[in-house]
């Protein structure tokens, strides 16, 4: 425990180093980034119950004056009037579940693995995205009502109808906020995979909205009558001998 709190300090003091060290200390007191728990149940439970379940924003909510003062130090991304827009537009239906990320800092990763990925798109839209797709209303709501040691299970944690209505949903957001068809939202989706505990991403993953070739495309798609193997870039498909009827 000790040497996570020094690694905390430490990071943070690297990323803010105007910040007094003090202010960082009280910081990360406050914060409880990392709960240690036990494997006993009733300790489990108790442990639990004495979280502090107010989380850090940078607005300082629920914060001590000098935990706030922290925060006034952080730049927050600012987006752009274009990426503000589509924000806008995008239809604010109810998730079916709210995904509780293990924590602020993994669902900022998954955000800027979704810039990496998607290209012209900032980090500062990807974290207003992806709160979205956890089914808050924005970033800010997703930090402020965040609970630590309360995450929600990944992807390949739950049953298989509750991943495909999670893929279903975060499908149809990628699909409103690029302004894209179904079958791109879809292969933005199969590199991102935003609920699942995949963090790690071929560096050759790049998706862009024009794209008219998926860098993920099935080599071969499926129909009623067989398979048709789709035919080489530059090929017409209808001369592939792949038609099995």
């Amino acid at each position: 425990m000790v040497y996570q709190r020094n690694r905390e300090i430490k990071v943070l003091s690297a990323e803010l180093p105007e910040t007094p060290i003090e202010e960082i200390e009280s910081l990360v007191s406050a914060w409880k980034l990392v709960i240690w728990v036990g494997s006993d149940d009733a300790k489990d439970r108790q442990e639990q119950s004495d979280v502090d379940t107010s989380a850090p924003s940078p607005a300082g909510r629920g914060l001590s004056s000098s935990a706030a003062s922290f925060w006034s130090h952080v730049t927050v991304p600012v987006l752009t009037d274009e990426e503000d827009l589509r924000l806008r537009r995008l239809v604010r239906s109810r998730a079916q579940e709210i995904f509780m990320p293990p924590a602020i800092a993994f669902a900022e990763q998954k955000a800027e693995a979704l810039s990496s990925i998607a290209q012209g798109v900032s980090v500062a839209f990807a974290c207003e995205l992806i709160s979205r797709i956890y089914g808050f209303t924005d970033w800010q709501n997703m930090v402020s009502q965040f609970v630590p040691a309360s995450r929600s299970k990944f992807d390949e944690e739950v049953a298989l109808d509750l991943q495909l209505s999670r893929r279903t949903w975060q499908i149809s957001v990628i699909e409103q906020a690029f302004e894209v068809e179904k079958w791109l939202a879809t292969d933005l989706h199969s590199l991102w995979l935003p609920s699942s505990h995949k963090m790690s991403y071929e560096s050759t993953a790049k998706w862009t909205r024009d794209s008219t070739v998926s860098s993920s495309a099935p080599s071969r798609v499926v129909r009623k009558s067989g398979t048709l193997r789709l035919g080489k870039h530059g090929t017409d498909p209808s001369q592939d001998d792949g038609v099995r009827r």
